[in-house]
């Protein structure tokens, strides 16, 4: 067995020229699979974590201008279905530095910034709880601002316009970071909030259920509850939103976006795959007679296939070396594009063992797998067979090849035809290929329409906003 391996990593190098391309092709395609699965393994699980370390509210009741009142909201936190119950107001607001001009923003009031149980805010800098005309400033919101903390800036709302000092930043995993939303986010304490809407109470309830947070089921049956309960007490119900339970309001799209890379990539490695045979299947095809005489000295078709099998293994640890600390550099800098797009933060870069172990183990199998047929064609053939293989067998031409007419075409298409299992890995090789080009022009001739329609069906060039004449 030791001779025979010896031989078939010999003749490896007699071609090393096509064994090193064939590594080649598999490190890139097993790069593309690695990187991409372990950025997505990566990027789940961070803003799974970022969007619960936040205890995200399982509701929000609007309650109206009315408000609730302390007495009912104490109530309500005694509920059973009820783990805590918070108020607060949501409000566009306008905002602009002193003497400049208005851009858009939202103001989001609490009563303890300091304290918040659920639907949490991190401070990052500055003060943790603002006082009357102050707020605080999500961090994406600054560049947004092109202000700094202790920065001035004016505050609008109906009419009325009010300054406020900003005296720390937060970070606010749920939003969508301010540069695409082109709109600061600020918050503030009911005090600040009474000098804006002094008719207005804090019209938002979100509410964290007892039980099973992240069960649908559970959590629509308490929300039901608690809001039947409330109209019972006699509170008017504008509007109740569930979001679903534990899900980063951009998880979906996020899911989309990184499945349309795990397609490209797991059609990359289907090409590198294919390749490798077909790389291995005219390597073999050349040694037929070599194959034979070894046969004939007294070698087993079984150790033939482990000795070419084990060098293939070794040119496909080979790939997996290759390919790892590429792998992880490609994980890690699309990690840290996707989460800098989101405004999330990274607490570890680490790729789960299983998926490693995983990507491993498929590494070493991929060419086994698709080099199995060419090596057990290989070895099944007889030894006088073999002997006798000069590259071409004598076979009948088709009946209909000579209706072509062409006879130069006739015979392109006999040789073609010749041999039908490299005629079937060629025509998969080119299907493969050109199914990734394909799909890459239609993602993007498809972002270039939509893109396009949007812009037509807008059907303007400018946005004016008008401010009151008493701002």
């Amino acid at each position: 067995m030791s001779r025979l391996l010896l031989k078939v990593l010999r003749d490896l190098w007699a071609t090393r020229g096509r064994t090193a391309f064939m590594v080649v092709a598999l490190a890139a395609g097993l790069t593309s699979l690695g990187g991409v699965l372990g950025m997505r393994a990566v990027v789940s699980r961070e803003m799974n974590r970022e969007y619960l370390e936040t205890a995200p509210a399982s509701a929000t009741l609007d309650v109206g201008a009315a408000g609730l009142s302390d007495a009912l909201l104490d109530e309500l936190r005694a509920r059973p279905e009820v783990d805590w119950a918070d108020r607060r107001a949501t409000r566009q607001v306008r905002w602009r530095h002193p003497g400049g001009g208005w851009g858009r923003g939202l103001l989001f009031v609490s009563e303890d910034l300091g304290a918040l149980r659920i639907a949490t805010v991190r401070p990052e800098a500055g003060a943790t709880t603002p006082g009357p005309g102050e707020v605080l400033v999500e961090r994406s919101a600054m560049r947004v601002l092109g202000a700094e903390v202790g920065d001035r800036v004016e505050l609008g709302l109906d009419g009325r316009v009010v300054p406020v000092t900003i005296v720390g930043v937060v970070h606010e995993p749920a939003l969508a970071p301010a540069i695409t939303e082109q709109a600061g986010y600020f918050y503030a304490t009911p005090a600040t909030w009474g000098q804006l809407a002094p008719d207005q109470a804090l019209d938002e309830v979100r509410v964290l259920v007892a039980e099973d947070p992240l069960d649908p089921v559970a959590v629509r049956s308490q929300v039901g509850a608690v809001a039947r309960w409330l109209e019972q007490r006699g509170v008017a119900l504008h509007e109740v939103r569930i979001p679903p339970p534990g899900q980063h309001p951009h998880q979906r799209p996020s899911e989309a976006i990184l499945l349309l890379f795990s397609t490209f990539s797991g059609l990359t490695v289907a090409l590198a795959s294919i390749l490798s045979a077909s790389l291995l299947a005219i390597t073999l095809a050349r040694q037929a007679r070599e194959v034979a005489v070894t046969k004939a000295l007294g070698a087993t078709r079984t150790q033939i296939a482990a000795a070419t099998a084990s060098a293939l293994l070794l040119i496909a640890a080979a790939a997996c070396a290759l390919a790892l600390l590429p792998a992880i550099g490609m994980a890690r800098a699309g990690v840290d594009a996707f989460m800098g797009l989101l405004n999330l933060d990274v607490a570890s870069y680490a790729v789960p063992p299983h998926l490693v172990i995983g990507l491993l183990a498929f590494g070493l199998a991929l060419p086994l797998l698709t080099g199995f047929p060419v090596i057990a064609r290989a070895t099944r053939v007889p030894v006088l067979e073999a002997m006798n293989d000069h590259g071409a067998r004598p076979q009948p031409a088709p009946a209909w090849l000579p209706t072509l007419g062409d006879r130069l075409t006739a015979a392109a298409l006999r040789n073609a035809l010749r041999v039908p299992r490299r005629l079937m890995l060629t025509v998969s090789l080119l299907a493969v290929g050109g199914g990734l080009f394909v799909t890459a022009r239609s993602v993007r001739d498809a972002w270039d329409a939509t893109t396009e329609r949007v812009l037509r069906d807008r059907s303007y060039d400018v946005e004016i906003q008008v401010t009151p004449a008493d701002s």
